[in-house]
């Protein structure tokens, strides 16, 4: 929380935030909060990449942390963060938000950039890093732009009362069904549960808002 925070923050005071107006500025703290609040935003390589959409934003503003110490995200994940990148664009353009999400996830997935990223001793550093990347929002969205690493699974004797206390302790949608020899069979969805009605999935939900 302290960490979204700070990155909020350092995204009002930059020049994307600068560009914004008052209400805009403002209304950036609560967005990102309550965006991670949804859902663990931490993918593969220990990356996290919080995002959210606000009305009117003016641009695209983005912030990148580097962590001493790696950093469960959330606080029961198993695989700890050390580089976060903040998204923030504008609500009316969910294209625009995919393509720059997927252009950023790509760079930070590969090693030697995020070798790079870590090493960088100051913001122009960092910058430079990305500019050398020459990153463009042109080239049409894939596949394995959107998807992410299986971040939850369970196998097919396991207990359903146990499958949504995982789903709801690790705030996920879905989660793999896996074989005595790993191999994914298929996958249990919240929709899945809803349409059944499984009582054990309803006693996991914070409130009736939820649903």
């Amino acid at each position: 929380e302290d960490l979204l925070t700070a990155m909020s923050d350092a995204i009002r005071q930059s020049s994307a935030g600068a560009c914004q107006t008052p209400a805009v500025r403002d209304a950036i703290p609560a967005a990102v909060a309550s965006s991670d609040a949804i859902g663990s935003t931490a993918v593969e390589f220990g990356i996290a990449l919080p995002h959210c959409r606000i009305a009117n934003f003016d641009g695209i503003g983005i912030c990148i942390a580097t962590l001493a110490h790696a950093l469960p995200w959330p606080e029961n994940a198993p695989t700890p963060v050390r580089l976060a990148a903040l998204l923030i664009s504008p609500a009316n353009n969910p294209t625009l938000h995919l393509r720059v999400q997927s252009q950023l996830l790509r760079a930070l997935c590969q090693p030697a950039i995020r070798d790079q990223i870590q090493a960088a001793t100051s913001a122009e550093a960092m910058l430079a890093v990305f500019q050398k990347l020459k990153l463009t929002i042109d080239n049409p969205l894939r596949a394995c732009d959107i998807m992410r690493a299986i971040r939850l699974n369970v196998y097919t004797h396991t207990p359903l009362s146990e499958v949504t206390h995982l789903m709801s302790e690790h705030k996920v949608e879905a989660v793999a069904v896996l074989d005595e020899e790993e191999r994914v069979l298929g996958e249990i969805t919240c929709d899945a549960l809803f349409q059944r009605g499984v009582p054990d999935f309803f006693t996991q939900l914070p409130s009736v808002a939820f649903m």
